[in-house]
């Protein structure tokens, strides 16, 4: 898949995830109610954002996304995005996050739904006549070892999340965030020591997640199935969610198929997600400089020992996975996978004093308030393995880099950036930060 009309020679840029996908991570976002300083209270933001594109797998194609917070309840967020290809491609996917359920105000619900026809996939599985000796998506394969096909691909993600009442969330289960053009002035949370019981909000989530993806290739059919449940422990103690400048925030989660609902396999998976955040202030030319680190880990203790004579192996979309939107972005989605990985990144992020584009007439028109843009550098480093030997999950590790800008428009984070990696250089576009 590539951009021609952006003149990278030979054709190497690859346009994946185009708005939001998977990317967008559900968390204790919605306990943060924003307002700009001129407001007495929050107001419902909407941003609809038309797209066009091409590339050599789907053709010209078109596309939407309408997003915003606050329309159903003061801290609650939606989106909902559609694509259509002249190649018969079609992708949908709609979500709310944080509503407040109606017997508790600490209860939080989310819910996202996708589906999707494409005319091309790119699955790292076994089944390549090329590599007979191979196994694709390991750290030594080769980026050719996969199967192309066609097929759907498509499922939810139901999930409830229970703020505990202690820390920041001990007296309050909402918090007001006074912005000007975007940065804090008032309100928020102000991190303290690394102790859930005296700063930071720290919530239970439990998700119930169902997908599908069912190709058809030269070489036969394949329906990956998993239908699981997810239970996350994570605390955060960062200043501002949408767009943490200080503090931490760690997740330690168990996710498990117990192989019913027609799932390919029974499985579990054991991980733990932790992101850091130094504010380093502002300067003449800078309203904010932030340097952001997130570090993640991943086992699956179920992997080749399951008693019920199955594999344990979860699909490669939804195990220790690298590559894509989220984690080793210069390298295509799910290009890496096994029982173990690890994978660390770093990000540095500057948002200048001027913002010459937030009267541009094209955005006024569309509804458009664009209160900050900001500069992004980064550099990912990762690795899977068939055992989780911290050791040779460090040794011979993938790397990726690049460049990117995002906008808070309308009280959302809207990112575009450019990966690149020692195979493929990779354009891609979501909503929020990667962590």
């Amino acid at each position: 898949m590539c951009l021609p009309q952006l003149n990278f020679k030979n054709c190497l840029i690859k346009v994946t995830a185009i708005v939001l996908l998977s990317a967008v991570n559900f968390s204790t976002h919605g306990q943060e109610i924003l307002r700009n300083e001129n407001e007495t209270s929050a107001q419902p933001d909407r941003l609809l954002l038309p797209f066009a594109f091409y590339n050599d797998t789907i053709g010209t194609a078109i596309g939407a996304t309408y997003a915003g917070r606050g329309l159903f309840q003061p801290q609650s967020r939606f989106w909902a995005t559609a694509i259509a290809a002249d190649s018969g491609t079609r992708f949908a996917l709609l979500g709310v996050e944080n509503l407040r359920t109606s017997r508790s105000k600490r209860l939080f619900f989310d819910a996202r739904l996708a589906a999707g026809d494409f005319n091309e996939i790119d699955v790292y599985v076994d089944g390549n006549p090329a590599f007979p000796k191979e196994t694709a998506g390991s750290n030594d394969s080769d980026s050719e070892n996969f199967l192309r096909s066609e097929g759907s691909d498509g499922g939810f993600d139901i999930g409830f999340s229970y703020l505990l009442p202690f820390g920041d969330g001990q007296d309050q289960t909402e918090i007001d965030v006074v912005l000007r053009d975007g940065l804090i002035i008032e309100g928020g949370r102000k991190p303290g020591k690394w102790n859930p019981a005296s700063s930071g909000l720290t919530s239970l989530n439990l998700n119930a997640i169902y997908r599908n993806q069912d190709t058809k290739s030269e070489i036969g059919e394949s329906d990956l199935v998993t239908t699981y449940m997810k239970l996350a422990f994570e605390y955060d103690n960062t200043d501002f969610k949408e767009n943490p400048s200080k503090g931490s925030r760690q997740e330690f989660s168990v996710s498990h198929d117990w192989g019913g609902l027609d799932s390919s396999d029974s499985w579990t998976t054991v991980e733990f997600d932790l992101s850091k955040y130094f504010s380093l202030g502002e300067t003449n030319k800078a309203r904010q400089r932030v340097l952001a680190f997130n570090a993640w880990w991943i086992d699956t203790p179920s992997w080749d020992a399951n008693p019920s004579g199955t594999s344990g192996k979860p699909p490669p979309y939804a195990g220790a996975s690298l590559g894509g939107i989220g984690r080793l972005r210069g390298y295509p989605e799910g290009r890496f996978n096994s029982r173990s990985a690890v994978y660390y990144s770093g990000e540095y992020r500057y948002i200048p004093n001027q913002n010459k584009i937030a009267d541009w007439p094209l955005l006024i028109k569309l509804g458009v308030k664009l209160d900050w843009l900001q500069l992004a550098g980064f550099v990912e480093a990762g690795r899977v393995a068939d055992d989780f030997d911290l050791s040779e999950l460090h040794e011979d590790m993938k790397w990726s880099g690049g460049i990117g800008i995002r906008a808070f428009a309308n009280h959302l984070i809207v990112r575009a950036e450019l990966a690149t990696s020692d195979e493929d250089r990779i354009f891609v576009m979501s909503i929020d930060h990667p962590f």
